[in-house]
């Protein structure tokens, strides 16, 4: 399989509640870097992936991707063949179209993996039922993580609670400064300098019940103003 069309598709079991991930070094997305701007109308960067567990559903479909998380208290990321990105604005818009609305679903930014292949990072999810969280976690999420978001999920009027209903969410990153942004809101600020740099993936948690399944669409990572 070649790796330009490679995507990393990894599940593993989450202890309910949220924290974020740890990323290594990569590059940094500096003045004059190539903005990046997926749209998924075809397979892209995000093409063949390989799952650890087969329960879990990541692919390219319909202009979307799609993930889907048939079993409870089980987390699942995908991580296409993109370039390392460091300071940016990342967003992607989220739409739930099934499943209990109690689930984390968003983006992974800041991603490594280490020397057998384990990925650290940080991440940004929402839920279906108008909550967000953010953190980090080492190796899988089998090491160590950390909340960011005052230790717990937190409730915000600026999602759009539901099915079928489409929320931009984004995070400014300028070192290790994080604003968090639902549909051009301000939700949360936190500060982290564990990691500067590393690849950009998509996430889905499903908590005490299976099911969710989420589409994504135009994922980017632009320039600081």
């Amino acid at each position: 399989m070649a790796n330009d069309q490679r995507t990393r598709f990894v599940i593993v079991a989450v202890a309910f509640g949220l924290t974020l991930v740890g990323v290594t070094l990569l590059a940094v997305l500096a003045p004059g870097t190539r903005p990046y701007h997926e749209t998924f109308d075809a397979t892209g960067d995000w093409g063949v992936f390989v799952s650890v567990n087969p329960q879990g559903v990541g692919n390219v479909v319909d202009g979307v991707y799609r993930l889907y998380m048939p079993t409870a208290q089980q987390r699942v990321w995908a991580i296409g063949n993109t370039q390392g990105f460091g300071d940016g604005v990342y967003s992607v818009e989220v739409t739930q179209v099934a499943g209990p609305l109690r689930n984390g679903h968003g983006f992974i930014w800041r991603l490594t993996d280490d020397a057998e292949g384990r990925a650290s990072f940080y991440f940004f999810v929402v839920s279906g039922d108008g909550m967000i969280s953010a953190g980090y976690c080492y190796n899988d999420c089998a090491g160590e993580e950390r909340n960011l978001t005052d230790g717990t999920w937190l409730a915000t009027g600026a999602i759009r609670q539901g099915y079928d209903v489409t929320n931009m969410i984004a995070v400014r990153a300028e070192g290790p400064d994080f604003t968090f942004y639902v549909n051009g809101e301000a939700v949360w600020s936190a500060s982290d300098p564990k990691f500067a740099a590393g690849d950009i993936g998509l996430m889905l948690e499903a908590y005490e019940q299976g099911g969710p399944e989420v589409y994504f669409d135009n994922f980017k990572v632009e320039g600081l103003e």
